[in-house]
């Protein structure tokens, strides 16, 4: 159950650091998602992931 953990902590940040490559003018917001993403990882609160996700989104449509 650990190793798995581990796993789906390292692809999460992986995938957080894609988003921030690709979105340089929101690159703030990447990295605000970035750690609530390592906050998640941590407490594994779903509420923190669906805020992150919302604050990622926002981010990107108001570009």
């Amino acid at each position: 159950m650990g190793i798995q953990q581990d796993r789906t902590r390292g692809s999460r940040s992986r995938w957080v650091l894609s988003s921030a490559s690709t979105t340089d003018p929101a690159g703030s917001a990447a990295m605000r998602a970035a750690m609530v993403a390592q906050v998640v990882s941590w407490s594994g609160s779903p509420l923190a992931i669906s805020r992150g996700r919302r604050q990622l989104a926002c981010s990107r449509s108001r570009r």
